[in-house]
């Protein structure tokens, strides 16, 4: 039988069924990531969305990028498997804050291209996630010119005053378009004073199926597994202490991107290892004295490693570049609530940070000669130096109540930034000196933000924010050498002149929330200035790799973009529920008098989902995600292998490897997914539900925009069954 087969037969499976009360766009819901401490969605005055736990389950995504897709606002860029960033309003990479548990998980060595940093952590951990469109730097700090995404893992909140409370479940997933194997357990148990939870899953990506009968699609296999635990001691209503801790690894990552450039067969790009350690140890104390109505504190520790190769072949001989990473973060801060009364009560947050970030790299070359298959290793001339990252910063925030339905919310943050380079000769690559890169570079900024909400009425409110946004150079805009990992046969060398990069976002929109429908439309205009840009810089002997064309990172870029976001929801009765939300945005590069980078395509969701109570509670979903054909393209897209006709043969080109289409559009479509679900049985404490996820109903044949891959997955039956108890 074919893969589609055993899915649509169910071959049995596990995983959740989502909540029947759930609602797929709810203002009423409590967020952090707007304001860093709990408020409802209504209130916050920049555009905040959650993905839930339900919706999680509803849409069985492999990874926390793939569960975002359908959120309004958010484009996810992937490449494989194992790929998948976010595009917030234009903006990706290191231009995007991710957040663990309130960690950050970006540090100084993020380049400004797709990562897979997001995806680096157990997906079966996830409780929900929320995400901030537009800066985020007053709240956040550096990075979150576009946004901030934070994932909010599972944790215990019952504390009984007697007895022991316990919980968990086991799900098992099984997908049809890649014969994906997932497996996911957690339990907890909980005292008056004591908490302990603990869990893991891994999963197993074969080759997956492109749509259309395209076939199987060579070299995308991927591997994860991972564990975590929290333990929690309560010893009163008001102190709370809880370690966290997760590892996540990722092997033999496969890039389909580069699987064919070597004429052997030989994969170009490949990751046998990524590993990721996170830890945190928080404080939180509540309603502690008149002037003070809570205090976080929090430190951290996060390592990071990795190893990948990348193989050029050559008539006589194989060169296997094989480069480690070493990234070691080390955090600390704080945050406090105070009531402030004048007049009014308002509310003051105040808090500040610090973390080091130890980032080091190393690359060595495994030389197999052909004609006698005899292996040399060496070290080669030219490496991105080891060294330090440094960030101090305090922010605060006010909450001003100007009457029962107007509250005004400025914030600001000032934040310094060191970088520290220790370059070695052997780092060096002609024509750089060693003083040239053997940065001392420090740069300080102040961030600021004034949002208001206003409620005309119980039912209909007016939102509108001002934010600017800050994003201090990384290593890999100051020090970055070598090939781009997304390989255009461009290298990247070092640019130790480059400065900050800042915005300017202005947002405004209504909102309604009623018993039956609830909506938002936002408009925004984000002024990007200055803007980092990458611009050719002649040729460069790359030592092992041959001679190739340079870029370096200039300042002095500028750039705006502008946009509209809707998200609408109606439940006509009860049980029925109707959702649907559109985008559109329209960016300019005024560098190069050219489109802006990474500005989707209009698109949208429109569905309608049923859920039905009683003994056996049961749900159903259609959803239709539509995208227009995507007419704007970058120069930068021009040498994006993601725009040729086979990505895994790198940039389009004359000859070889033509364009998909010849003025760089890519068409639209319309993408059907179907699903369901149902309480099986139930015992007690004990539930068993069952899921099944249908992507691609029609087997489309088609390609997402700035996705490396030559054909997105077919039809793809998700079906999956969790025991919990």
């Amino acid at each position: 039988m074919s893969r589609s087969s055993w899915g649509a037969c169910l071959v049995i499976v596990l995983s959740t069924v989502a909540g029947a009360e759930d609602a797929s766009y709810r203002l009423g819901e409590v967020t952090v990531v707007g304001t860093r401490s709990e408020e409802s969605l209504l209130n916050v005055p920049q555009s905040v969305t959650i993905a839930n736990l339900e919706e999680i389950g509803r849409r069985q995504s492999p990874s926390a990028a793939l569960m975002l897709r359908e959120e309004p606002g958010v484009w996810v860029q992937r490449t494989g498997s194992s790929g998948g960033a976010p595009i917030l309003r234009g903006q990706i990479g290191n231009r995007v804050l991710y957040l663990w548990d309130g960690v950050r998980v970006n540090n100084g060595a993020l380049f400004g291209g797709p990562n897979a940093f997001l995806n680096q952590i157990n997906p079966g951990a996830i409780d929900h996630i929320e995400v901030l469109r537009g800066p985020g730097s007053v709240q956040y700090g550096s990075d979150a010119i576009g946004g901030v995404v934070s994932v909010h893992t599972r944790r215990v909140t019952d504390y009984p005053d007697e007895g022991v409370h316990y919980g968990g479940a086991s799900t098992s997933r099984y997908g049809s378009v890649d014969d994906l194997v997932s497996e996911d357990s957690y339990a907890w148990v909980s005292t008056h004073h004591f908490s302990v939870l603990a869990g893991g899953g891994l999963q197993d990506f074969k080759d997956y199926a492109g749509g259309g009968g395209f076939g199987t699609v060579d070299d995308t296999q991927l591997e994860t597994h991972g564990g975590y635990a929290k333990v929690g001691w309560k010893p009163s209503a008001q102190h709370l202490l809880e370690l966290s801790f997760q590892r996540f690894d990722r092997d033999n990552v496969h890039q389909y991107i580069q699987s064919k450039t070597n004429a052997s067969g030989i994969a170009t790009l490949f990751t046998p290892n990524e590993e990721r350690d996170l830890a945190k140890l928080s404080y939180e104390g509540r309603d502690l004295a008149s002037w003070l109505s809570s205090v976080d504190a929090y430190a951290y520790a996060q390592q990071f490693d990795t190893l990948s190769n990348r193989v050029t072949e050559s008539a006589a001989r194989f060169d296997n570049r094989k480069t480690t990473g070493d990234q070691s973060i080390y955090g600390v801060g704080f945050q406090g609530v105070s009531p402030v009364h004048l007049g009014r009560e308002h509310t003051l947050l105040w808090g500040g940070d610090y973390r080091l970030e130890k980032l080091g790299s190393s690359v060595r070359i495994e030389r197999t000669t052909k004609a006698t298959g005899a292996v040399t290793e060496f070290e080669p001339q030219g490496n991105t130096p080891d060294g330090a990252y440094e960030v101090w910063d305090a922010f605060a925030r006010m909450e001003i109540s100007l009457g029962e339905n107007l509250t005004i919310s400025p914030g600001v943050r000032y934040e310094v930034t060191h970088l520290g380079s220790e370059p070695r000769p052997i780092d060096l690559v002609s024509p750089f000196t060693l003083e040239q890169i053997d940065l001392n570079k420090w740069w300080q900024s102040v961030t600021w933000s004034v949002g208001a909400m206003w409620w005309v009425t119980s039912e209909v409110g007016l939102a509108a924010d001002v934010a600017s946004g800050f994003r201090a150079p990384t290593y890999s805009d100051a020090l970055s050498f070598s090939v781009p990992v997304f390989a255009t046969g461009t290298a990247s060398i070092p640019s130790p002149g480059v400065e900050p990069e800042e915005a300017i976002q202005y947002e405004i929109g209504p909102r309604y929330a009623s018993d039956t429908v609830t909506a938002t439309l936002t408009g925004y205009y984000v002024d990007l200035d200055p803007l980092l840009v990458s611009v050719p810089a002649g040729t460069i002997v790359i030592p092992g790799v041959g001679t190739r064309q340079a870029r370096r990172t200039e300042s002095g870029g500028s750039g705006f973009l502008k946009g509209v976001e809707l998200a609408l929801e109606v439940r006509p009765v009860e049980g029925l529920t109707l959702f649907g939300s559109l985008d559109y945005a329209w960016g300019k590069d005024q560098f190069r008098d050219a489109p802006l980078r990474f500005v989707p395509p209009f698109h949208g969701n429109i569905g309608a989902r049923y859920e039905h109570g009683g003994g056996h509670p049961w749900w159903v979903e259609a959803n239709v995600r539509l995208v227009a054909r995507y007419t704007r393209h970058a120069p930068d897209d021009e040498i994006d292998a993601g725009f040729a006709t086979d990505p895994g043969r790198g940039s389009p080109n004359t000859t070889t490897n033509r364009p998909l289409r010849s003025d760089f559009d890519l068409p639209g479509y319309a993408v059907v997914y179907l699903r369901g679900g149902v309480e099986v049985f139930r015992h007690g404490r004990v539930a068993g539900n069952l899921t099944i996820t249908v992507e691609n109903l029609l087997d489309r044949e088609y390609r997402e925009t700035f996705s490396r891959q030559v054909v997105d997955p077919g039809m793809n039956v998700v079906s999956a069954f969790e025991v919990s108890f």
